[in-house]
């Protein structure tokens, strides 16, 4: 074993010991601190060891020349991750809400609904209308406006499948808010 490879190993095993108490800053200034103390040479020894990129190596070092820096409290800029999907794309729940109006199940007095609609299915419709979205966000954002995500006995019913079921319940809805249009126009005039 060469003398660069045994000093390589020793610093991959003081970073392993040391990575699970350093937050994203520190392990940049260690690992700075690590190359200069190196010289020549040191931020590549220091890749190798840790894995950590030259840029992130680079970034350590100039924090390093600039104390002020190192006062901060905060590891990233304020604003700083990934933003909200709703706060990216603004029609997003409206389009949601519209694909899953029909399909809601359950008293819309108590807190607790449901959709006939699988996420799957919601985010696929979603993605042909233009938006990015995975099935996981759609089941984050169903979660948040409280919908159940867990299916209901009830609609199972019966031995075989109604093919047209979706048809009937749509249809029913479609009346339904005809009817309630008509009744809160004829009181208004």
């Amino acid at each position: 074993m060469t003398k660069k490879t045994s000093e390589i190993n020793i610093l991959h095993e003081k970073f392993t010991a040391l990575q699970p108490f350093l937050n994203e800053r520190s392990i940049r200034i260690w690992c700075a601190i690590e190359a200069k103390a190196i010289g020549s040479g040191g931020k590549a020894m220091i890749h190798k060891a840790t894995g950590v990129s030259w840029p992130t190596i680079t970034k350590g070092s100039k924090e390093l020349e600039m104390p002020q820096v190192s006062i901060v409290n905060r590891i990233r800029k304020k604003g700083g991750g990934r933003k909200k999907i709703t706060n990216k794309d603004k029609t997003l729940l409206d389009d949601l809400d519209q694909l899953i109006d029909p399909s809601t199940r359950g008293d819309p007095e108590t807190p607790l609904r449901w959709s006939s609609k699988s996420t799957i299915k919601l985010a696929d419709e979603l993605g042909k209308a233009g938006h990015k979205i995975t099935q996981r966000t759609v089941h984050r954002l169903l979660t948040a406006q409280k919908y159940s995500m867990k299916s209901n006995r009830k609609t199972h019913e019966g031995t075989k499948n109604n093919l047209d079921r979706d048809a009937q319940f749509n249809f029913i809805n479609k009346k339904a808010v005809e009817f309630q249009t008509k009744k809160i126009t004829s009181f208004v005039c």
